[in-house]
């Protein structure tokens, strides 16, 4: 299993278009079913391949991360809704900018 997480948490941006270099994990079958994955919060584990050991491993009876494999997709935002441009993102919530100068 792979996921890429579509929103940034910290400023609320898009994916960045290019390719991403996921992490892979392993559904032990053997400890729970595939429904169980649901059950657990995967979408704080680390994600991509070059943040993998930024983050602290959570520990999972049913996910085994799998750190010699990955999975590359290539992505392009196409959204009149989402923007990958903070400053964007802040105008369309209404946020007023003032020009000094």
């Amino acid at each position: 299993m792979a996921f890429l997480k579509l929103v940034n948490e910290h400023d609320e941006t898009a994916v960045r278009d290019g390719a991403h270099d996921l992490l892979l994990y392993k559904i032990e079958s053997k400890k729970g079913s595939t429904a169980d994955v649901g059950q657990i919060q995967y979408l704080g584990f680390p994600f991509l391949k070059s943040n993998q050991y930024q983050h602290k491993q959570k520990a999972s009876s049913v996910l085994t991360l799998l750190p010699k494999d990955s999975f590359i997709v290539q992505t392009t935002l196409c959204s009149t809704k989402l923007t990958q441009n903070e400053g964007r993102r802040k105008m369309k919530r209404g946020h007023t900018y003032f020009c000094s100068g």
